[in-house]
């Protein structure tokens, strides 16, 4: 694996896992607005259900990239 190669799969492992990270919060967010009457519960299905399988992919490829960075430092 080239170094480009390798560094490209560390920025994308990092902003993967940033945004994940920004899921949570954006979750929490939204929850809230919900709860204080802010937005419908139907915006909020919605919004909840979209943002929620959004994190499970990344969460699904987050260890498949650890492993290639693993792989990468024994290298």
């Amino acid at each position: 694996m080239s170094f480009k190669e390798a560094e490209t799969i560390r920025q994308t492992y990092a902003q993967k896992e940033k945004r994940c990270a920004e899921l949570d919060t954006i979750i929490g967010k939204l929850y809230e607005d919900n709860a204080l009457g802010k937005i419908s519960d139907s915006r909020y299905e919605a919004l909840s259900q979209s943002y929620e399988a959004e994190q499970k992919a990344l969460k699904q490829e987050l260890p498949e990239l650890r492993v290639k960075l693993q792989r990468m430092q024994e290298q």
